[in-house]
């Protein structure tokens, strides 16, 4: 997704038509542009919808991520109704661009026998939210490689559904070789009490940010190494590490300028 500069333009225009005696350029009109919010990528093809929850084959969530990685335009994956969990039991797709998974805050990606990790993202604006991600005891919740402006909210990363009892990952989010992610809340204003993620309970670290090319990641408005409502503990071995020249990247809170600092 583009964000556009927090930069102020102000540019004249002068007029060239005399009226009413007044001479040709002799006054100005100013505009102002304004910059524009940061907003999703909204679908623009029909919503895939995810009618098998185990396996890898037709109907499947690794099909409706070859389908939304096949096709031009923004995607969005959202599932069957009677679906709550669901279990490749196989590595799934490298998801490519433009393309939102929401679990609607009832599906978990249970990562049970399978080899590596849970949803792998190697493009740009790829969001996941209100998805729980959890069994992938061999690799990564949610991996972010040579990606940009992906987004990870409203997510459970190394618990069950509410958020009580740990089921690991290794690492709940790992961001390699890649910019512009954010993971938790924008701090724009907006949704902002319900876009932090619930990262907690996984075997080895919360969240890695690594490479010399990670930059510019926000990691804001989550609950790291706590039950859902915050108040009892349910760690990961390690919280978050930043590694081999990641730079300008942000660690802080809900960015509502309320205790930030």
């Amino acid at each position: 997704m583009k964000k556009l500069s927090k930069r102020r333009h102000r540019t004249s225009r002068h007029t060239t038509h005399a009226k009413d005696g007044i001479a040709a350029n002799s006054w100005r009109r100013w505009l102002v542009i304004e910059a524009l919010e940061t907003r999703r990528v909204l679908a623009t093809n029909p919503f895939l919808v995810v009618t098998v929850a185990d396996g890898t084959g037709p109907g499947t969530l690794a099909d409706m991520i070859q389908i939304a990685n096949a096709q031009a335009g923004a995607d969005r994956i959202v599932f069957s109704p009677e679906i709550t969990s669901v279990r490749p039991s196989a590595n799934l797709p490298w998801i490519g661009n433009d393309l939102t998974i929401d679990g609607e805050n009832r599906v978990t990606l249970n990562g049970t026998g399978s080899p590596t990790h849970g949803l792998p993202i190697s493009g740009s604006g790829v969001e996941i939210v209100n998805l729980t991600v959890n069994n992938y005891a061999n690799g990564f919740g949610v991996f972010f490689l040579g990606a940009n402006n992906g987004k990870v909210q409203n997510c459970r990363l190394g618990t069950d559904e509410a958020g009580v009892t740990a089921k690991a990952n290794h690492v709940g989010v790992m961001v390699h070789d890649s910019t512009n992610i954010v993971i938790g809340t924008e701090g724009d204003g907006i949704n902002d009490a319900n876009e932090g993620n619930l990262i907690s309970g996984n075997w080895e670290w919360g969240i890695v940010l690594t490479d010399a090319k990670t930059s510019n990641v926000r990691v804001a408005g989550n609950k790291i190494g706590t039950t859902a409502i915050g108040l009892g503990a349910l760690p990961n071995y390690h919280g978050i590490a930043i590694w081999t020249g990641a730079s300008n990247n942000v660690i802080c809170t809900n960015g509502d300028g309320s205790g930030d600092s």
